[in-house]
């Protein structure tokens, strides 16, 4: 008996140091890495900070506007005006912070937490001013100067801005900044030889996607002629209502 508790002892001894060994070398490696990832977010974070403001996205509206009518309900003098506007979806990278970042050492996921985009804009283009002539032909406006310091700016200026909020439009642009974000981290964990997912999530993204399900996407009759002659005065112009340019 005593025989055997001998091996069954040097048994237990060796299988302990053995798991003992195996679970100090894992925790090793996984402090490794972790202090990897950890160096490599602190570098990206700055890398992008000097990066600063980048534009993925622009895009050009155009809006029909009456001005010079008297108030008092008769259009009689008014013009039908044509103004275009440029805006641009701006993302700072400047404004991510490293522990905006959060690393899952289970899942090997980084989760990148960001700003919501920067809409800029109108920029309205004067030299691109049109009005329609009494017989349905479109000109260009003699007098861009005053109509830039009339109420038909104002009225132009928030029908552009309703026109590039548009959610799908607005999505399109935040897709294009995450790819940026992205890609940075991405490309950093692949140099360390590191196999990891990124994600970004915007922190207005929540809301949007909530507010997604009210409303209807439908224009009402009012926003459906607008849009009618918006998409005359581009063609008659060459210039593509909403057209976007991605950079």
């Amino acid at each position: 008996m005593k025989k055997l508790i001998v091996p069954i002892i040097l048994g237990i001894i060796f299988f302990g140091a053995a798991f003992g060994g195996a679970f100090y070398y894992q925790k090793q490696q996984a402090d490794k890495l972790n202090s990897q990832v950890k160096t490599i977010i602190s570098a990206t974070v700055a890398g992008m900070k000097a990066q600063g403001r980048v534009t993925p996205l622009t895009a050009r509206f155009v809006s029909v506007v009456t001005a010079g009518h008297s108030g008092s309900g008769s259009t009689a003098g008014a013009r039908l005006l044509v103004i275009s506007g440029n805006f641009r979806y701006e993302f700072n990278l400047a404004t991510i912070r490293e522990q905006d970042v959060k690393w899952d050492e289970e899942g090997k996921a980084l989760e990148v937490h960001v700003q919501p985009l920067q809409l800029v804009g109108p920029e309205l283009d004067p030299a691109n001013i049109r009005e329609y002539t009494p017989t349905g032909g479109l000109v260009p406006a003699p007098d861009t100067k005053s109509i830039l310091e009339s109420a038909g700016r104002f009225e132009a200026e928030a029908d552009l801005l309703r026109q590039a909020k548009v959610p799908a439009l607005m999505q399109f642009a935040r897709d294009a900044a995450r790819a940026t974000v992205e890609r940075n981290f991405a490309a950093a964990l692949r140099a360390a030889g590191i196999k990891a997912s990124v994600g970004v999530v915007f922190a207005d993204e929540v809301q949007h996607e909530g507010a997604g399900a009210e409303g209807s996407s439908e224009p009402a009759p009012a926003e459906a002629d607008n849009a009618a002659l918006q998409d005359n005065a581009a063609g008659g112009e060459n210039h593509a209502s909403g057209s976007t340019e991605e950079h």
